[in-house]
């Protein structure tokens, strides 16, 4: 009876054995599945489930169908639309109320952030009258987010430089009659490189000032040096997450802010230059050795899944997670489109 009961319990090993090796679980894979190109390198894009916004360097802005990859329009130096605009750095769109708003990265003696808008299915592209005003330094980026209080409005934040000091700054955005109004603007120590919005905090980097962390009236919470230029950010539930350009990926305990403290580190082989996250996905882009993709459900402990290497995309300056798939600017072939498969 013993023999026949372990025969019957090794047949269902063998069973299950075979039914594994039939149906294997294949590795995650980052696969290149479309390309969009450009003229120039890319200083900045930003994109909707239709439309890619591409800043060219030099050259101006070029607008994208998603799926097609079709040009739908490029609009360079000479166009009416851009005509006080030598340089784009930053575009960055604010789809639920269809404004296209761009920075220009010019040496005029006057910083301003451009707002058109754009509604994707008849492609006008309209600039309103009014832009935000700055000072001279480049804007690397700009975010958003909703007005709860009041409908067809939303706020902007923004970094800026003016007369030698550099400032952070929030403005509440009305869209019906496409009116601004300035809320708040506060000193930080040096441009914003990258600025990432949570739901309770703004994060700043801050290249070799490290990182900042202000509430969303820009009262400054935190700061925290990084071992050497800061120039992305973004948060995960309880951490911070930075990409220190000549070092790693930092990762920060933030669930105490007097009692922060690093708690993790991703080391690469390739400076770290920008990052995004979905779905516990962080895909990190590098100048020099290409796109690397991590499991972080566990910041604690990341887990490597995939790399792209540098011989098929160069030199990588932004990435963007857009509904699970990632999009990045690479400096030799223009934007590409990656599936996680």
């Amino acid at each position: 009876m013993k023999i026949k009961k372990n025969f019957f319990l090794f047949l269902i090993l063998l069973i299950l054995l075979d039914s594994c090796a039939k149906n294997p679980q294949k590795p995650l894979r980052m696969n290149i599945v479309q390309s969009y190109p450009t003229l120039s390198s890319i200083t900045d894009f930003d994109l909707t489930n239709k439309t890619i916004f591409v800043a060219e360097e030099q050259i101006g802005l070029a607008i994208f169908n998603e799926e097609s990859t079709e040009l739908i329009r490029r609009i360079d130096r000479n166009d009416p639309y851009l005509n006080s605009i030598t340089n784009l750095s930053t575009v960055s769109y604010y789809e639920p109320e269809h404004k296209l708003f761009i920075a220009d990265r010019s040496n005029s003696s006057l910083q301003k952030i451009f707002i058109f808008d754009y509604y994707q299915d008849t492609q006008i592209l309209a600039e309103n009258s009014d832009a935000l005003t700055g000072g001279t330094a480049t804007v690397h980026d700009i975010v958003f987010t909703h007005n709860i209080e009041q409908d067809a409005t939303f706020y902007v934040f923004w970094g800026y430089m003016s007369s030698g000091t550099y400032y952070l700054r929030k403005n509440l955005y009305h869209s019906i009659n496409n009116s601004i109004t300035t809320i708040s603007i506060t000193p930080i120590q040096n441009i914003a490189q990258r600025i990432y919005l949570s739901q309770d905090y703004l994060a700043i980097a801050m290249g070799q000032y490290g990182v900042a962390i202000y509430d969303h009236n820009l009262q400054l919470l935190l700061t925290i040096s990084t071992p050497s230029f800061a120039i992305d950010v973004l948060m995960l539930n309880n951490y911070l997450l930075v990409a220190d350009r000549n070092d790693a990926v930092l990762i920060y305990d933030l669930k105490n802010l007097n009692n922060y403290f690093l708690a993790n580190r991703i080391n690469l082989q390739g400076q770290p230059v920008s990052f995004s996250s979905t779905n516990n996905y962080l895909a990190v882009g590098t100048p020099s050795n290409g796109i690397y993709l991590y499991n972080i459900k566990d910041c604690l402990e990341p887990k490597f899944i995939d790399r792209i290497p540098f011989s098929l995309v160069g030199p990588i300056s932004r990435l963007k997670f857009y509904q699970n798939d990632l999009y990045a600017a690479c400096r030799n072939v223009g934007l590409i489109k990656i599936k996680i498969k």
